[in-house]
């Protein structure tokens, strides 16, 4: 008659809360080639059935039941102990099991990772800096998205000038200058005027104010003193004669504006042997072919020469004509002489 191993019935206890519970010990496969289950510091050790154990992963169960994932690292039968991967979810209100989809990645700083292939968890931390009167720590805020920093008794460098790019940094020099108010040592408080600039065309300045060193602005009471070394602009001197002119016959000398320049007109001049009279027109336009009279002067037979010049200079445009109408008013012929002179820009 041959013996046979009997089944043993299950035994549980029952809590307070009327639960079955099942209680787990090591226990050893029939063929003694090593335990199916083994408990070692409080943790159940689950070997797939019919495993050996030497080679396939055991399952690490914590004593509340649930699966461990950082368990015990063994380097044949658990060389992955904390092989998952954590998935977080994609930023939402209220974000639910399908928004959770995005793998997060990692990577060593440098500079050629592309962008698409960095995954970030959403943060939200602050900034702390420490309060050495108050022996604390204390965070850091801001005002209209901008942080606010104040340094004392420190300083820092600044590199303003950074590199111009179209993409990234459009305004490297954006910073403002604030300038002191005059004072023999200038200090914070005096760090209170803003330098205002005006345009002109395609020049852009600053509002410049002169003062003399003992910070008074120059006036007609306080002139700047100015040297002229020399006209720096096209001289123009325009002489003609005129032989053996009637009497009461007129002549004239006429000179026309350089193009694309302005004539600024000093001088002008008559002067004859008798009597003569002198007429300075401008002409009203280019082309126009009407004058409009500036001056008239006459001449005598103890005075034959007249001379004018203009405190300032009359503004001719480019292309007009300046012409002198002499008429000879003795009474009988002579030469007749005129100039005019000034300089071009």
């Amino acid at each position: 008659m041959a013996d046979f191993a009997s089944s043993l019935p299950i035994r549980t206890e029952v809590d307070a809360d009327s639960k079955v519970q099942i209680k787990v010990h090591s226990f050893q496969t029939p063929d003694g080639v090593g335990n199916q289950a083994e408990v070692t510091d409080e943790a159940l050790w689950v070997k797939p059935f019919g495993s050996d154990g030497t080679s396939q992963l055991q399952f690490l169960l914590s004593p509340l039941g649930a699966t461990v994932v950082d368990g015990f690292y063994d380097v044949t039968n658990n060389p992955l102990p904390s092989s998952a991967g954590n998935i977080a979810y994609t930023r939402a209100a209220a974000p639910a099991i399908t928004d959770q989809v995005i793998r997060i990645t990692g990577g060593v700083i440098t500079d050629d990772v592309p962008s698409a292939n960095i995954h970030a968890l959403d943060t939200s931390s602050y900034t702390m800096g420490y309060v050495s009167g108050d022996d604390e720590w204390d965070r850091i805020g801001a005002t209209a998205g901008a942080l606010n920093v104040f340094l004392t008794n420190t300083s820092i460098n600044v590199d303003v000038d950074g590199v111009y790019d179209a993409g990234t940094n459009t305004n490297p020099d954006n910073v403002g200058v604030v300038w002191h108010v005059r004072n023999a040592t200038p200090g914070d408080a005096q760090q209170t005027f803003r330098p205002t600039g005006v345009t002109a065309s395609t020049v852009h300045a600053i509002d410049v104010a002169l003062h003399d060193e003992s910070g008074v602005a120059f006036s007609d009471a306080n002139p700047l003193p100015v040297y002229i070394s020399g006209q720096p602009n096209d001289p123009v001197h325009d002489y003609a004669t005129a032989a053996n002119v009637a009497a009461n016959a007129t002549t004239t000398n006429t000179y026309t504006v350089t193009a694309a320049k302005t004539l600024y007109l000093q001088q002008w001049q008559i002067s004859g042997s008798g009597r003569i009279k002198g007429e300075l027109e401008i002409e009203t336009g280019v082309g126009a072919g009407t004058f409009t009279t500036r001056s008239v002067a006459f001449t005598s037979t103890a005075n034959a020469t007249y001379s004018e010049s203009f405190e300032r200079p009359i503004e001719v445009a480019a292309g007009v004509i300046v012409r002198i109408t002499l008429t000879n008013r003795d009474n009988q012929a002579q030469d007749l002489f005129s100039f005019l002179n000034g300089y071009e820009v």
